[in-house]
């Protein structure tokens, strides 16, 4: 469906998506959303297709390892995996215990709630709202935060920049001690990612096998101080460090 299309469908449907999710109701404008080319562009996905080459499709009522079903998931490629809920139009809230569940059955950051209207990315439990109007009318900037949220390192970038460039992010607060395992065990799979990258793309060609290895993890830690000193220091105007 074109943008007006999904515009027209929503005026002449949304009373009715107050009461009705599944079979005619919000579930298929949410897929319709999904599958046109003008938004999200993503193919209705075969149950047959193994996992390794799922790419850019989504499945309907997908069971998780715990026998939920959500109501979509999303396969952007076999790493990244968004499991979708969808609620009643004016009804997002009721929703939000599921898709934390979904997340946790699934394994991933990665998240979207909405009831149509209202559309919220999820990257654990903070999350960046977005409301129909705004897909719809100004789908270029929308697209700009959808390329960014679909990045792997999205997931990293998001805890030390908390508001980015459409300032719509919505943050819970995360207790030090109850996030600290999680905290820790993203960021040694971030310096491992980083410190095989290094490898792979052939800075060390050449070296030993024990100078490479002490060489990448040397490297790795000093881009992530340096990132987190550029982050807490400039983005943040502490004394004169941005001038």
């Amino acid at each position: 469906m074109t943008l007006k299309e999904l515009k027209n469908k929503w005026k002449k449907e949304k009373e009715a998506y107050k009461n009705q999710e599944v079979g005619s109701g919000v579930q298929i404008f949410v897929k319709d959303i999904f599958q046109s080319e003008d938004v999200f562009d993503l193919r209705k996905g075969l149950k047959s297709t193994p996992l390794e080459k799922r790419k850019n499709e989504f499945l309907e009522e997908e069971k998780t390892k715990e026998q939920r079903k959500a109501d979509i998931v999303i396969y952007i490629s076999s790493d990244i995996i968004i499991p979708v809920e969808i609620e009643k139009y004016q009804n997002i809230e009721a929703g939000t215990k599921q898709l934390l569940n979904y997340q946790a059955d699934l394994d991933k950051k990665y998240g979207i709630l909405t009831d149509g209207f209202t559309w919220r990315f999820y990257n654990n439990n903070i999350f960046r709202e977005f409301n129909l109007n705004q897909i719809l009318d100004e789908t270029e900037l929308f697209l700009e935060f959808w390329k960014e949220y679909i990045k792997p390192e999205f997931y990293y970038l998001l805890f030390f920049e908390p508001f980015g460039q459409l300032q719509l992010i919505k943050q819970e607060k995360l207790p030090v001690e109850e996030n600290r395992q999680m905290f820790f065990e993203d960021i040694t799979k971030l310096i491992r990612g980083f410190k095989n990258k290094l490898q792979v793309e052939g800075y060390f060609n050449g070296l030993d096998k024990k100078t490479k290895t002490k060489m990448a993890v040397e490297i790795t830690y000093a881009y992530i101080i340096q990132f987190i000193l550029y982050k807490t220091l400039v983005d943040n105007d502490f004394g004169k460090f941005k001038k």
